[in-house]
């Protein structure tokens, strides 16, 4: 049996005082990826900035939900990944486990850019 192996992003939000709240989460990979095509992906796919946790299924740690709700205070709506790795053992406890997996995310990205590159 092949060892399980997860991408951990760590998500960031920073609020309009500069205070900053990150959370690392983990996805699951799945499929048949390599390594290299996960890191691949995360390099030059994945959006760094301005990321709606809704568009890509990612948990939020952002002071809103949605871009309207920028208009309610100074705080907003977008995360960044500010680091990812790869990891080929369990996350320990302080990681949240994501809602989905590694290659949901890819789908997610791939429909809100409209590519195809999903595995």
């Amino acid at each position: 049996m092949a060892a399980r192996k997860f991408v951990i992003l760590e998500l960031m939000y920073r609020d309009e005082d500069n205070f900053k709240t990150t959370q690392e989460v983990a996805l699951s990979v799945e499929g048949t990826l390599n390594d290299n095509e996960v890191m691949e992906f995360l390099k030059n796919e994945m959006p760094q900035e301005d990321i709606l946790a809704a568009d890509y299924g990612l948990p939020n740690i952002a002071a809103g939900d949605s871009p309207a709700d920028l208009y309610a205070g100074p705080d907003h709506c977008f995360m960044e990944i500010s680091d990812f790795s790869l990891c080929h053992s369990e996350p320990s406890d302080d990681v949240k486990q994501a809602d989905i997996t590694f290659e949901q995310l890819v789908e997610n990205v791939d429909a809100k850019f409209g590519r195809g590159m999903a595995p």
